[in-house]
C-alpha cells in the first residue's frame, strides 16, 4: 500500500518489544526494514543510519545471509547518492557472500546492479561484462522478469555506443520478455527507448530497425504512434546526464 507513515509506525512498535527482549536477531531485522522506508521515501541519511545499525548486529552474530542484503541494500543507497565508488564498495561486499553461499539469485542481482554502477560512470566494457555475467543466470534460472531487466540495459549500452543493431536486438528481447510477466510498465519503456535508439540511429538503419520490430510481431511501429515531443524528457528515471534513457526496473532481492 506504500503507507510509510504506518510501516514506520508499526515497526517502531515491534522494535520496542525487540530491544526490550534483548532479541538481537529481531531487531537488526526491524533496523532492516525500517532502512527500507527510509530508502523509499529518499531519507538516505537515515535510510543509511538504520543499515549500519543493523548490519553491526550482523557482523557480530556472524549472520552472512542477512549481512550481504543489507550491503546490497547500502550499495543502492550509495547508488542513489551518486557516490559511485561507495555503491561499488558495498556490492563487491555483497557479492563475495553470496558467491561464497552459492547464492546465485542474490549474484545476479549484484552483478546487474554492478553493471549499472559501470554505466554511470561511463565504463561501458565494465558494465557489459557485469551485464553478461548476470544474464546467464536469469536464464538458468528461468527468471524472465530479470532477463528482461538486464537485456534492456544491453540495449541502452549498446546504443550509447552507436550499436544500434546490436540496441535493437537486445531492446526487443527485452521488450518480449517483459510481456511475459505482464510488466506493461517494464513493456513501455523498453518502447520508448526503442523510439530513442530509432530516431539516434542513421537513417540507413531505420527499414533494418523497422524490419525487426515486425518480424517480433510487437505491433504499429512506435514512430508512428509517439509524437517526437513525448520522448525527450527523461525524467526521474534517466540514466547518466545527457541521456534521457529510463532504466530498466531494479531486479529485487
Amino acid at each position: 500500500r506504500r503507507d510509510f507513515a504506518a510501516a514506520e509506525s508499526w515497526y517502531h512498535r515491534s522494535l520496542e518489544i525487540e530491544e526490550k527482549l534483548g532479541d538481537e536477531h529481531g531487531a537488526a531485522s526491524t533496523y532492516h526494514q525500517l532502512g527500507i522506508v527510509a530508502q523509499e521515501r529518499r531519507d538516505f541519511a537515515a535510510a543509511e543510519s538504520w543499515y549500519h545499525r543493523s548490519l553491526e548486529i550482523e557482523e557480530k552474530l556472524g549472520d552472512e545471509h542477512s549481512a550481504t542484503m543489507t550491503y546490497h541494500q547500502l550499495g543502492m543507497v550509495a547508488e542513489e547518492r551518486r557516490d559511485f565508488a561507495a555503491a561499488e564498495s558495498w556490492y563487491r561486499r555483497s557479492l563475495e557472500i553470496k558467491e561464497k553461499l552459492g547464492n546465485e539469485h542474490g549474484a545476479a542481482i549484484t552483478y546487474h546492479q554492478l553493471g549499472m554502477v559501470a554505466q554511470e560512470r561511463r565504463d561501458f566494457p565494465a558494465a557489459e561484462t557485469w551485464y553478461r555475467r548476470s544474464l546467464p543466470i536469469w536464464e538458468k534460472l528461468g527468471d524472465e522478469h530479470g532477463a528482461a531487466s538486464t537485456c534492456g540495459q544491453l540495449g541502452i549500452l549498446a546504443e550509447l555506443q552507436g550499436r544500434f543493431e546490436d540496441s535493437g536486438t537486445w531492446l526487443i528481447k527485452s521488450i518480449l520478455a517483459f510481456r511475459l510477466t505482464h510488466d506493461q510498465q517494464g513493456v513501455e519503456q523498453g518502447m520508448r527507448n526503442f523510439l530513442i535508439l530509432y530516431r539516434r540511429a542513421p537513417e540507413p538503419l531505420f527499414p533494418r530497425l523497422r524490419a525487426m520490430w515486425e518480424d517480433a510481431g510487437l505491433g504499429a511501429f512506435p514512430e508512428d504512434q509517439v509524437p517526437p515531443a513525448t520522448v525527450a524528457d527523461g525524467g526521474s528515471n534517466s540514466q547518466a546526464e545527457g541521456d534521457p534513457h529510463g532504466q530498466h526496473d531494479r531486479p529485487t532481492e
